[in-house]
């Protein structure tokens, strides 16, 4: 768990293989069942909030690297964006099995493609670290507002 912003972010190490984007490992899907189901339960418990003031984003990455066989540059360049939200839309799949789903709860998937690397060496365990997803949660302060200026 880090700061980010005003946001609060989670590094869920599910880290992916080159250019794949399911989850393979059974511990890591069981792992972000347990995940999801707790965030679940929080949010269903949260007292001054609606659990739709809370927004459940999870972040999906990519490394630098880009399909080089194709010889189409629009598709090229297109490649990681689809890579790295087919990560993120990976781990909502998980949550969505334990009932953590739109339109209960706010739940988002969002591909940053290599648009923020943790890690800047090209080197193969670099590019590794660099394959993950993130998650996000962030409180919908314009509604919370809202909300309670009508109470």
């Amino acid at each position: 768990i880090r700061d980010c912003g005003d946001d609060t972010c989670i590094d869920l190490y599910v880290h992916f293989p080159l250019n794949a984007t399911m989850i393979d490992k059974e511990e890591e899907r069981v792992a972000l069942r347990e995940l999801g189901s707790d965030l679940r339960t929080g949010l269903d418990q949260l007292a001054d909030l609606d659990r739709g003031d809370v927004e459940v984003i999870v972040e999906g990455h990519a490394d630098h690297s880009q399909v080089v066989h194709t010889g189409d540059p629009r598709a090229a360049f297109l490649y990681n964006w689809n890579l790295s939200a087919q990560r993120a839309s990976s781990v909502v799949y998980e949550f969505r099995i334990i009932g953590l789903h739109v339109p209960e709860y706010k739940v988002v998937a969002i591909g940053y493609a290599d648009s923020q690397p943790i890690c800047l060496e090209l080197n193969d365990a670099c590019e590794q670290l660099n394959r993950r997803t993130t998650l996000r949660l962030r409180i919908d302060t314009r509604s919370l507002e809202t909300r309670l200026k009508r109470r």
